[in-house]
């Protein structure tokens, strides 16, 4: 990851809460690879470091099996879940740093809520991204400018 972009994400959880869409069991096997050879360099460890900002890998790994096992619900009746169905499996985690600067000291109380977890990427338009968007509006207490009301409509 870029460190401009990195900057720009710490900003952006400094003060509001966010929302990030994972692949959840590739993301637990690299969590899981990295959580065993801390050492190790390669294409993810930018990811994992940002990941660790809000909750030591162990706890992901413990958000990632929660969302597995929400995910994984509708299949209780079958002896395994179905191959494509762990392919599929997509979650939704809130994000924030919840920044606080009192006097000099600044302080941090990162962290991570799983909203959700459902069986295809999220795309523009879906019900399911209006409703993420809903609660991230209620969360961050903004209101945004589609749905403000307008100066000629506001009461007299």
């Amino acid at each position: 990851m870029p460190k401009l972009l990195t900057h720009f994400f710490w900003y952006l959880t400094s003060f509001f809460i966010i929302a990030i869409e994972v692949h959840t069991v590739p993301l637990e096997a690299t969590i899981k690879s990295f959580r065993y050879h801390p050492d190790s360099t390669g294409p993810y460890k930018s990811q994992m470091n940002l990941l660790s900002w809000f909750a030591p890998l162990s706890i992901w790994e413990q958000h990632i099996s929660q969302a597995w096992e929400q995910f994984k619900s509708p299949y209780k009746h079958l002896e395994e879940t179905p191959a494509q169905a762990i392919d599929q499996c997509y979650s939704i985690f809130l994000l924030s740093l919840n920044c606080r600067k009192i006097g000099d000291e600044t302080s941090f109380a990162p962290s991570i809520e799983l909203y959700g977890s459902h069986n295809y990427p999220l795309s523009l338009g879906s019900p399911y991204l209006r409703k993420i968007e809903k609660a991230l509006f209620i969360k961050n207490q903004v209101i945004p400018d589609d749905i403000w009301p307008k100066p000629e409509e506001d009461a007299p």
